[in-house]
């Protein structure tokens, strides 16, 4: 029933290839007239934009290592980089963004923390929101998106364009986990 329970899973990825890791649970799906096994995902990794690709796995892999590697990716927090103005922690029980609603000064970094035991988004592009009316950037501000964040990883976004964002987890939209970012001048 992954399709009709947790559309948002794989709607994002459709017709991209991906590699899924996880296990069986340990009961049925008890809202499947089968009550087939239930899948519990423990990372998604997204290794091109399309099953049409004509490189090796490998290089997939290395290519996919780079992104994650460059600015605005997920990056692990060192010692010489400046200290976030707030830290957003993405629940997993709740599927929420804590806090939902945040102010910062233009020109200050947000690091959200994945601190549960699902993979989440940190979204600002409508183009991939289920919703696109759930997404809204300031006049003049670029989009974001950090990927898939498994847990325990950060991502860390600087707002330079003062002005309301409004931004989503791709994969729990349908929950309503929805954030607010406003970006005083």
């Amino acid at each position: 029933m992954l399709l009709t329970e947790n559309p948002l899973l794989f709607a994002n990825n459709k017709n991209a290839l991906v590699h899924v890791t996880g296990n069986l649970g340990p009961g049925p799906d008890v809202y499947d007239p089968d009550h087939s096994p239930v899948f519990i995902i423990d990372t998604i990794e997204k290794l091109a934009p399309t099953c049409d690709v004509k490189v090796s796995l490998a290089v997939l892999r290395k290519q996919s290592k780079k992104e994650k590697a460059a600015p605005g990716s997920s990056l692990p927090a060192a010692a010489s980089r400046i200290k976030p103005a707030v830290v957003v922690d993405m629940t997993g029980s709740l599927l929420v963004f804590q806090p939902a609603t945040i102010k910062v000064k233009a020109g200050q970094t947000v690091m959200w923390k994945n601190s549960s035991r699902e993979v989440h988004t940190v979204t600002a592009d409508p183009s991939v929101a289920v919703n696109p009316k759930d997404v809204a950037l300031p006049k003049g501000a670029k989009q974001f998106d950090s990927g898939y964040l498994n847990p325990g990883k950060t991502y860390e976004q600087t707002f330079r364009t003062p002005g309301t964002y409004r931004y989503v987890c791709t994969l729990h939209e349908a929950q309503r986990m929805i954030g607010q970012i406003i970006v005083k001048p």
